[in-house]
């Protein structure tokens, strides 16, 4: 899973590759403080025709998550915490002293996170987040671990609601995470981006505190995401027999999307995108330069008569 895949392989070495990390990294048991249950599936609704993603009512959870970086450079967590402690104060309107926050009430703060390997799994030879590897104009391997801002209260025995980028674009000014990955996957040496699957672990832990004071945090959580360049785009036009030129700019830069279409909640994440979003989003950064450039294998210039 981890070499170039040939022509229309690469939807079968993705759904393999993420069977088996969720195989191998099923997720330990949290600490009986703090625990975790997600990554929440949003429900994409249009509201006054703009589209709102609706996370409290969602009930399906991705088991395993996937990072097109040709669309995005951060991957989007979203999370039901559970405060397991038990209330300490009881609420009396006759009492104005009892009217004060609970000791035991979390105020959720920060996620670590660390990127490896599954146990076993070897570095294969051409690996982007690898150092040393002139393909990918690096010469140290990719940031192992960061942390994330993250905010929430939750309350004794309830749960409550925490989102984060699970890889933000960087960790801090001028220390890229997904910004990097990115660079990585888009060097112009690197000649197989558009057929490379990798599925590598990011290992985390939610922290916050508790109202009295004390630093608390979940037990760690193993959620395996696959990385790649272009995966998450339909049509796809780089990793099959190539249809005319003609024909991918006509698909990906001129036809209109539909007045009833829905964007996914996080392009790049998770579901697929019609490459003519991809090509409207891309060149609108583009024009103000900002993010990458669009990718020529799907955005291609019109063709001269």
């Amino acid at each position: 899973m981890h070499k170039p895949i040939g022509p229309f392989a690469w939807r079968a070495a993705l759904a393999a590759g993420l069977a088996v990390a969720a195989a191998a990294c099923e997720q330990p048991g949290n600490a009986s403080v703090l625990s975790v249950e997600g990554n929440v599936v949003p429900q994409a609704l249009k509201l006054n025709g703009s589209l709102v993603c609706n996370y409290v009512a969602a009930q399906a959870f991705y088991p395993e998550g996937v990072m097109d970086l040709a669309q995005t450079t951060t991957l989007w967590y979203h999370a039901n915490v559970r405060n397991n402690l038990i209330a300490t104060t009881a609420i009396n309107g006759s009492n104005e002293q009892l009217l004060r926050n609970d000791g035991n009430t979390i105020t959720v703060t920060n996620v670590h996170v660390v990127l490896d390997r599954s146990a076993g799994v070897a570095s294969p030879a051409k690996s982007p987040f690898d150092g040393n590897n002139t393909l990918f104009g690096k010469a140290s391997a990719a940031i192992a671990e960061w942390d994330v801002p993250a905010s929430t209260l939750v309350y004794p025995g309830q749960k409550a609601q925490v989102g984060f980028y699970l890889v933000p674009h960087q960790s801090r000014p001028g220390v890229p995470v997904g910004l990097d990955f990115q660079a990585r996957f888009g060097f112009a040496g690197f000649k197989d981006k558009h057929r490379y699957l990798e599925t590598l672990t990011l290992r985390f832990t939610i922290e916050g505190k508790t109202a009295a004071g004390k630093t608390v945090r979940s037990g760690e959580i193993a959620y395996p995401v696959t990385f790649c360049w272009g995966c998450l785009l339909m049509p796809v036009t780089a990793d099959t027999a190539p249809p005319a030129p003609d024909d991918i700019w006509k698909t990906c830069t001129t036809f209109a999307l539909s007045a009833d279409y829905l964007a996914p909640c996080q392009m790049g994440n998770y579901e697929y995108s019609p490459c003519a979003l991809y090509c409207q989003v891309c060149k609108v950064k583009e024009s103000v330069g900002k993010g990458a450039k669009c990718d020529t294998k799907f955005c291609p210039p019109p063709q001269t008569p």
